[in-house]
């Protein structure tokens, strides 16, 4: 018994049974009927459908090809956008390892500036506390030597 198929909604669903007349083999019944013999209708739709398969099938092999190509140019595409992300973060980090040098470097300074400037206060005061220190003593001299002036000769 031989059963006929039909697709029916991206299902393959059975359609009828016959029995054939006579045997033939399959490879006889693929090879001495063509599609348009009118001996067998049936086969002749079967032969039909299997052109039809074979188109379809040509079809997705090739869209699968297409697909292969684009999924390689895709992952070619986004090995480029990842060396470049690697390449941007080591730049990034080389740029605030600069900056931070730089900061380090202005602290030092700063600190350096301000010890120096401590350091000039502190003789500055230094100086005009002796300073200070002598002209008092010069002036309280000064004071005594012209009160002994006076309180003397009087």
């Amino acid at each position: 018994m031989i059963y006929e198929y039909i697709l029916d909604e991206d299902c393959w669903v059975k359609k009828a049974s016959f029995k054939p007349k006579a045997k033939i083999s399959t490879v006889e019944r693929c090879t001495n009927v063509s599609p348009d013999s009118s001996s067998s209708p049936i086969l002749s739709s079967l032969l039909i459908e299997l052109k039809d398969v074979k188109e379809i099938l040509g079809a997705v092999a090739g869209d699968l090809h297409k697909s292969n190509e684009s999924l390689a140019i895709l992952t070619s595409n986004i090995a480029y956008l990842k060396n470049h992300l690697t390449l941007i973060q080591r730049e990034r980090v080389k740029s605030f390892n600069k900056v931070l040098r730089q900061v380090d470097s202005a602290t030092a300074r700063a600190k350096i500036a301000e010890n120096e400037l401590v350091v000039a206060i502190q003789n500055s005061y230094s100086s005009l506390s002796t300073h200070i220190k002598k002209s008092y003593h010069s002036f309280s001299e000064r004071i005594i030597n012209t009160l002994k002036y006076f309180l003397g000769h009087a």
